[in-house]
């Protein structure tokens, strides 16, 4: 098997887990390709294992292993997702939703891996085309979220589905996430938590000005548009919290699920339910710890 190797240089660990990881890896007689930038920092040598720009290494690669938060991952499945390339997410701090392996988890899980002792769950990915702008796409695995931008002032964000008018909220913005992305912003902000592996298109609007609006799941071949309006300001578009946009008032944003999903590597280590209780310490009484 080829391994391919990316990483958040910024995290301290980096330097201390990775070279123990290819080491590792080289033992078990596997390829490795690890992200230049990551080489360069830890001085990686030809000899234990090859270098390759992020294009250049999931174009090789049998499967991604990202070290980092869920922004590492997010970063990741933009590039390796289109290619049907699978991803094993090792969380190296932070609360790591998408990262779901842990350091103390990690060998076991890596041996688990060459062993074939695993699953790929595919996940939802919508994409976001903006109106009269050519090329102007953008692929998320988490969310796509329109709000105010630099504003201070409240927008109005006219939603219709399917061609039929839903509401116009007056909020600071408003999330359209995906199930992968159902624990991530639109659960701080009131949203539902959606098993991962399943289907839909969840929209959460953003500390909306009446009480009555609330979070909307839609069937996953739903046609999301929304058009904000602020007073003499422009509006942000951003996807996956990464790539951003500014938007015209009135400028339209068409959100539909996209033609590709992204593939998980899931080691069956825990459940979603048991993720769930880990990261937020579900069945603990906080009070005696």
């Amino acid at each position: 098997m080829t391994i391919g190797v990316v990483a958040n240089i910024k995290k301290p660990l980096v330097s201390e887990i990775i070279p123990g990881v290819i080491r590792w890896l080289r033992r078990q007689e596997q390829r490795v390709v690890v992200e230049e930038e990551v080489g360069r920092l830890l001085k990686l040598s030809p000899r234990t294992c090859e270098l390759a720009n992020r294009s250049q290494l999931v174009e090789t690669v049998d499967m991604v292993f990202a070290f980092g938060g869920d922004g590492t991952i997010l970063s990741a499945a933009r590039e390796v997702g289109p290619r049907q390339v699978p991803i094993l997410g090792v969380n190296l701090g932070g609360l790591g939703f998408l990262a779901g392996v842990t350091l103390e988890e990690l060998y076991p899980s890596l041996e688990d891996v060459l062993r074939g002792e695993y699953e790929i769950l595919e996940r939802m990915v919508i994409r976001a085309d903006v109106e009269g702008e050519t090329g102007c796409t953008f692929f998320c695995l988490n969310d796509v979220v329109v709000d105010r931008g630099a504003s201070p002032r409240v927008v109005q964000i006219e939603t219709y589905v399917d061609g039929t008018y839903l509401n116009t909220y007056v909020a600071d913005g408003i999330i359209v996430a995906t199930p992968t992305g159902s624990t991530a912003y639109s659960l701080s902000a009131g949203g539902p938590i959606v098993v991962p592996t399943m289907e839909a298109i969840i929209i959460t609007p953003l500390c909306s000005h009446t009480l009555s609006a609330r979070t909307v799941v839609l069937p996953h071949d739903s046609v999301v548009r929304i058009a904000g309006y602020v007073q003499g300001e422009c509006l942000l578009l951003s996807a996956d919290g990464q790539a951003a946009f500014r938007l015209h008032p009135g400028q339209w944003v068409t959100v539909r699920k996209a033609d590709y999903k992204v593939r998980w590597v899931w080691t069956r280590r825990k459940s979603f339910y048991e993720l769930l209780r880990q990261k937020l310490y579900w069945g603990h009484d906080l009070r005696r710890s």
